[in-house]
């Protein structure tokens, strides 16, 4: 019997994916910046300051997976933290233009 599976549209789909994330890392590996932490970049580059848990919300990673990518981020003059003016809690988070 024939193995078909990879002409389902559900594994065509998968290998799209695949490819565009594969050329994604070979496109940023220059830079030395993996495809989640430009993810982050793009949003704050896009919203101008967002909160570590908004960050979070919006690329759908874990909390201390942003945390993290933003320790790396930041080590590389890429991305800035300061204390959130109103909650001592908090973070805001700007990209490279904002400051």
């Amino acid at each position: 019997m024939e193995n078909k599976h990879n002409e389902l549209l559900g594994y065509l789909v998968y290998d799209a994916q695949r490819s565009i994330s594969r050329s994604l890392e070979v496109t940023l590996k220059p830079y030395d910046i993996t495809p989640g932490q430009w993810n982050l970049i793009n949003q704050l580059d896009r919203t101008g300051g967002l909160s570590q848990k908004e960050l979070a919300q919006i690329t759908k990673k874990e909390q201390a997976t942003i945390t993290r990518y933003l320790d790396t981020l930041e080590r590389k003059d890429l991305v800035v933290r300061t204390r959130h003016k109103t909650d001592r809690r908090s973070h805001v988070v700007q990209g490279p233009r904002a400051y």
